[in-house]
C-alpha cells in the first residue's frame, strides 16, 4: 500500500535569491557641525550686539531721568554736529558717483574688448589695499606744501583743493581709498551677466557705447551698484584718519572733538550712524537676493 508523504514547501535556491534586498538607511549628517555652526553665529551676534545695546542704554538712560533722549536732541541742535554731517555725506556721495562713472564703463570695456589691459587696471586699482592710509596722506600734504611754495598759481590750487566748505582734496582721498572694493564689486557682477551679447544688441539697435552701459548693461547690475553706493556712505562717514590728519571736520573728527565735553551725545551719534549703516545694508542684499530670485523664475 502506497503511502503518501505530505510535507511542507520549503523555499529553494533561486526562491531565496529573489527575496526583496532591503532598504538601506538614509544617512544621517551628524549634529554636531550644525550645532557649531548656531554657537559660532551666536557668539558673533553677542560680540556685536552686547556693546552696540550698552552703548544706546549709556547714551539714552540717565541715572534719576530714566529713558530720555537729550542726547539726540543735543546732536540735531548742533550746527558743528550737523555740519559735519552734511559735510561727510556730500563728500561720500560724490566719491561714489565719481567712482561708477569711471569704473562702469572701465570694467565693462576689460570684460568686452580691452582683455590685455586688466593686469594694469586690477594693479593700478588694488594698490591702495597695499599702501597704508597714514602713508597715502603723508604723500598727499607732501604735495599740498610743494604746492604751495611753487608759485602764486600751485599755491591758489593748493587752497582750492583744502576749501574746507567742500575740500576736493579729501574727496580724492575717498576715492582712492574706494576704489579696491569698488572695482572687485563691479568686476564680480559683471562676470555674471552676458557683457559682449548685451552691448553687441544695444549698439545694433543704435544705441551708443555710453548710452548702452547706462541702459542696458547697468540695469542688470543695480543691486551690486547699489551695494556700492551704501558701501561708500557708510566708509565715507566712519572715515577717520584723512580728516583728522588733513585737519577737516568730517562726522568721524568731530564726534572725537564732542566726546571730550558731551560723551553720551558722541556715542549716541555714533551708533545711529553705524545702525543706519547696517540697515542699508540688509536692504541692499535683500533687494539684490529678490533680484536673483526674479532672474531665476524668468529664466
Amino acid at each position: 500500500m502506497a503511502v503518501l508523504e505530505v510535507t511542507a514547501d520549503r523555499p529553494s535556491a533561486g526562491s531565496r535569491a529573489a527575496d526583496p534586498i532591503p532598504a538601506p538607511r538614509p544617512y544621517r549628517a551628524p549634529r554636531w557641525p550644525r550645532v557649531l555652526a548656531v554657537l559660532a553665529l551666536l557668539l558673533l551676534v553677542t560680540y556685536l550686539a552686547v556693546p552696540m545695546l550698552a552703548g544706546l542704554w549709556f547714551s539714552f538712560w540717565v541715572p534719576g531721568e530714566g529713558l530720555t533722549l537729550t542726547a539726540l536732541t543735543d546732536a540735531l541742535s548742533s550746527p558743528a554736529v550737523m555740519g559735519s554731517l552734511g559735510l561727510s555725506l556730500g563728500l561720500s556721495a560724490a566719491s561714489v558717483v565719481i567712482l561708477l562713472v569711471i569704473l562702469v564703463p572701465t570694467v565693462v570695456l576689460l570684460h568686452v574688448s580691452a582683455q590685455r589691459f586688466r593686469p594694469l587696471v586690477e594693479v593700478i586699482c588694488m594698490l591702495p589695499l597695499v599702501v597704508p592710509a597714514i602713508a597715502l596722506v603723508a604723500g598727499v600734504m607732501a604735495v599740498l606744501r610743494a604746492g604751495v611754495d611753487a608759485g602764486d598759481t600751485a599755491r591758489a590750487i593748493s587752497q582750492f583743493l583744502q576749501d574746507p566748505s567742500f575740500p576736493l582734496v579729501l574727496l580724492g582721498c575717498y576715492v582712492v581709498v574706494l576704489l579696491p572694493f569698488t572695482f572687485r564689486i563691479i568686476d564680480n557682477a559683471l562676470a555674471t551677466i552676458p557683457v559682449t551679447q548685451l552691448l553687441d544688441s544695444a549698439r545694433g539697435l543704435g544705441a551708443p557705447f555710453p548710452l548702452a552701459v547706462l541702459l542696458v548693461v547697468a540695469p542688470n547690475i543695480r543691486a551690486s551698484l547699489w551695494y556700492c553706493a551704501f558701501f561708500g556712505l557708510s566708509a565715507g562717514l566712519a572715515e577717520f584718519t584723512f580728516s583728522i590728519t588733513l585737519g577737516f571736520h568730517t562726522l568721524s573728527v568731530e564726534l572725537m572733538t564732542l566726546s571730550g565735553s558731551n560723551f553720551r551725545t558722541s556715542i549716541a551719534v555714533s551708533l545711529l550712524v553705524t545702525l543706519l549703516s547696517w540697515a542699508l545694508m540688509i536692504l541692499v542684499l535683500q533687494a539684490s537676493t529678490r533680484i536673483a530670485a526674479s532672474r531665476k523664475a524668468s529664466a
